[in-house]
């Protein structure tokens, strides 16, 4: 989570000089193909250099193979696996999920919203800012509890923007466009935060010891395999859906005698590309089923993870808040106070129906029982 948070913010900086230098270069330089030229050159000399880097970096001894082992028992040895087997049909729906769907954001935003290059960049920097904080609370959640548990939160979320993204356009760009698209990247933020975090943990925390390269080469291969189909069967969706629309209306009308007087409010509108976010939640719902037929140790129930977020969140709030300790005890609410006060009302009420007492007499009984001197 630290390595990946770190990543993140450094990736997130140089996204944003790289994104607004690219005005500058092309009137520098007069060509804006000569301009993402030079940036991909940069980038691809760090990436080189990363991967000098990388030659240095120490690993365990690798434990020699089984006798009569080869290559391809090695890659069937997860497939026999039942509980292994499922994270395949787990890892394998959910990227053709993310990824038909994620090729498709950008051209959403920038034709069907149209919003420019540059907006699109400040949101993809405030996505980034959600990772680089919820790689910590994910992190500390997997490691006290499971990594199945983090992805039974996380996968959801990320269905919930693919079925809000058709509302950010009914049909087309309205008053409350901007606000869902930072909704949106927000909650995306911290959906790709858990499962970046914990799709390749849980491959590794299920393999068996010493096979660990097996298996993770086999997730790593269905996974692949449904990222490549993915791109190819969501082009086909929005070219077949690119003439076609689906739209829900309410209708108004103060005076049904007026007809003309009726006032129309959209309420759903899919068309092109909304069909292909749409197809993609439900392949994300297969996935989020298989990924709850998994077994792993120390596994808990999704709202107890709410919990865990929503605590850690508020923490994180109330540290940043100008309001000191004393502050807030004199700002609080005394809901245990309440909470104390409305049981006892309620066994009052309760010992007064059955006793033939009146709630009066009953909790003046009470009283006087509470002023009695105790019996020696």
């Amino acid at each position: 989570a630290s390595r990946l948070a770190a990543a993140t913010a450094l990736g997130a900086v140089l996204s944003l000089i790289a994104g607004f230098s690219v005005d500058g270069l092309t009137t520098l330089i007069g060509e804006a193909s000569y301009a993402y030229a030079m940036i991909f050159m940069g980038a691809a000399m760090f990436g080189l250099y990363g991967a000098r880097l990388l030659t240095h970096v120490p690993e365990p001894q690798m434990p020699k193979p089984e006798a009569g082992s080869n290559f391809f028992r090695s890659l069937m040895a997860p497939i026999k696996d039942h509980n292994f087997r499922r994270l395949l049909f787990f890892s394998s729906a959910w990227s053709f999920t993310v990824i038909m769907s994620g090729a498709f954001f950008t051209v959403y935003i920038l034709n069907r919203i149209g919003i420019p290059m540059s907006g699109i960049i400040m949101l993809a920097v405030l996505s980034q800012i959600t990772n680089i904080y919820f790689f910590k609370v994910w992190g500390a959640i997997a490691d006290r509890y499971s990594n199945k548990s983090v992805l039974a939160v996380s996968v959801p979320l990320f269905i919930f923007i693919l079925l809000l993204y058709p509302f950010t356009t009914l049909p087309e760009r309205h008053s409350l466009t901007i606000p869902l698209l930072i909704v949106i990247h927000i909650v995306g933020g911290i959906s790709t935060a858990g499962f970046n975090l914990c799709a390749a943990n849980i491959a590794l925390r299920l393999a068996p010891h010493g096979k660990a390269t097996a298996y993770l080469g086999t997730n790593a291969f269905f996974a692949g395999l449904a990222a490549t189909i993915a791109p190819i069967v969501g082009g086909l969706i929005g070219s077949f859906f690119a003439i076609k629309e689906i739209s829900i209306k309410i209708f108004y009308s103060a005076d049904t005698a007026l007809p003309g007087g009726a006032v129309a409010i959209p309420a759903l509108n899919l068309r092109g590309i909304d069909f292909v976010f749409f197809i993609a939640a439900l392949t994300g719902l297969y996935a989020w089923h298989r990924l709850s037929l998994i077994d792993e140790a120390g596994t808990v129930s999704e709202a107890e993870i709410r919990d865990q977020v929503f605590a850690s969140v508020r923490n994180t709030l109330q540290r940043t808040s100008g309001l000191n300790m004393g502050m807030r005890r004199m700002t609080a609410f005394p809901y245990e106070m309440l909470r104390r006060t409305g049981k006892s009302t309620r066994a009052t009420l309760y010992r007064a129906t059955h006793s033939g007492r009146s709630p009066t007499q009953e909790s003046s009984l009470q009283s006087d029982a509470k002023d009695e001197p105790p019996l020696p």
